[in-house]
């Protein structure tokens, strides 16, 4: 990483690049030595066993200078290893939180527009953090949030909204684990009343309220409607106007919320009212064809048997043989 600060400067280079590299040389060795020192006590102070001979705790000065080098190379696993090692209680601070939240390092890092030292951020855990309620099965708790505020209560979504080139940083902050950019960036206002969307709207940064809106709207649940059947074009208008809850589901049919701007006209309501209400209905004797066949073959067989009955047969040189005269047993 450091490499090329390090590399012995050479004679064909101009003054002003010469000083730049010198500059920059200094700041590394620099480094090198702060946080050798910091590794170091704080590995004395892991291992030892008895506490009167360990180092006192590294300065708060100092550690705010790795920090501030650390954000300005974009180092995330060197931050981390910052952080990690301040809340394991080996910085002299009285509070690791609240110094970590009043260096306001999500809001300069999306100053620098750099996505991977935001979705850091955003993602930082630490186990010395208490927990909310206690207990083993409580949630993690977030250190750095998109809400977060600083002077005047701006937020980096305010910071993100104002700034070109941040769409990477802006996706990062509406991306966060707990899903409070997305709230924050409708609801968040600063000391002048105003939302990141109604500052990116102010400079014209349309591409970024876009691109949230996108994300909200795929995280809206669609909303469910019902279709009737009518008979007449009366009966539409009826229905229409009506105003069905959203959970209600008839016949399966999903549809998303229409925009203001992709209402129907009144010409395709009027065509679609007149194909339902024009529709041809099914037939329901053909759905009962086969229970229709069976009365009739029954009626057909009584209408048989009673001609039989009624008729005048001739039975041998007797006289004509009538049912009606069987009355019972034999005569």
């Amino acid at each position: 990483m450091l490499e090329h600060g390090l590399d012995l400067v050479s004679f064909d280079q101009t003054s002003k690049r010469i000083d730049d590299l010198m500059i920059y040389r200094s700041r590394a060795l620099h480094f090198l030595h702060e946080i050798g020192w910091l590794l170091q006590r704080s590995h004395v102070r892991a291992t030892s066993e008895q506490r009167q001979y360990c180092p006192d705790r590294f300065p708060v000065a100092r550690f705010r200078w790795l920090l501030s080098f650390a954000v300005d190379q974009e180092w995330c696993a060197v931050l981390r290893k910052l952080l990690n090692t301040m809340f394991q209680g080996d910085i002299d601070v009285l509070s690791p939180i609240e110094f970590a939240l009043g260096e306001n390092l999500l809001h300069t890092a999306v100053k620098k527009r750099s996505k991977p030292l935001v979705e850091f951020l955003l993602r930082y855990t630490t186990t010395n953090i208490a927990p909310v309620g206690g207990g083993d099965g409580a949630p993690v708790q977030f250190l750095f949030t998109p809400a977060m505020t600083e002077l005047s209560n701006i937020t980096p979504l305010h910071i993100a909204a104002t700034i070109s080139d941040a769409i990477g940083v802006l996706d990062a902050l509406t991306d966060d684990p707990q899903q409070l950019g997305i709230k924050a960036w409708k609801n968040a206002r600063d000391a002048t009343g105003f939302t990141p969307e109604e500052y990116a709207a102010k400079r014209g940064n349309i591409s970024y309220i876009q691109m949230v809106q996108d994300k909200i709207d795929r995280r809206v649940t669609r909303a469910h409607v019902s279709v009737t059947i009518p008979s007449t074009i009366d009966t539409v208008g009826k229905h229409g106007s009506r105003m069905k809850p959203a959970d209600q589901i008839t016949f399966g049919v999903e549809k998303k919320q229409l925009s203001i701007n992709q209402t129907l006209s009144c010409r395709q309501c009027v065509q679609q009212a007149q194909q339902l209400a024009f529709h041809p209905r099914t037939n329901r004797f053909l759905s009962n064809r086969t229970a229709m066949l069976s009365l009739v073959s029954i009626a057909a067989v009584c209408v048989c048997v009673g001609l039989i009955m009624k008729s005048l047969p001739q039975v041998g040189c007797m006289k004509p043989f009538l049912w009606d005269n069987i009355r019972w047993g034999p005569n």
